[in-house]
């Protein structure tokens, strides 16, 4: 079985954002799950819901989350969420565009082979530097 995708430049842009986002909730309830024992329940207690499975479909990003869950899932971590807007470092160009062709060219390659979509993302965004827009939650 294969697949084929394609995304344009404003897509490829969001799912990018949305699946950092999830690798950085991940991360932090990693590490706060190993510094203090913390279970997907106990997260969801903190958060004022009743089934752990909500959490489990964010935390696999098997469920669409909004900006303001994540700010509150890093309140209930004891973090803050941060994103931040960066130059694309392509003068009279798109980082997207230019950046990444030959990259989204790979994995659809790799993705009509058979390989794992998921873990195509996980290496799909790059970074580069500007201004910053923080989502802090007020304690």
């Amino acid at each position: 079985m294969s697949f084929h995708f394609e995304t344009d430049e404003k897509s490829f842009a969001g799912s990018s954002l949305i699946m950092q986002a999830i690798r950085e909730m991940q991360s932090a309830f990693l590490r706060e799950k190993k510094t203090t024992g913390l279970t997907q329940q106990a997260l969801a207690n903190r958060l004022g819901i009743k089934n752990r499975s909500t959490v489990n479909k964010w935390l696999l990003g098997r469920e669409n989350i909004s900006l303001r869950t994540i700010g509150e899932v890093a309140w209930a971590l004891n973090r803050r969420a941060v994103i931040t807007f960066e130059d694309d470092g392509m003068e009279g160009g798109n980082f997207y565009s230019d950046a990444n062709t030959k990259q989204a060219s790979q994995a659809e390659n790799l993705v009509a082979k058979g390989v794992d979509s998921a873990r195509l993302w996980k290496n799909a965004t790059k970074t580069v530097k500007s201004s910053e827009l923080v989502v802090d939650h007020a304690y």
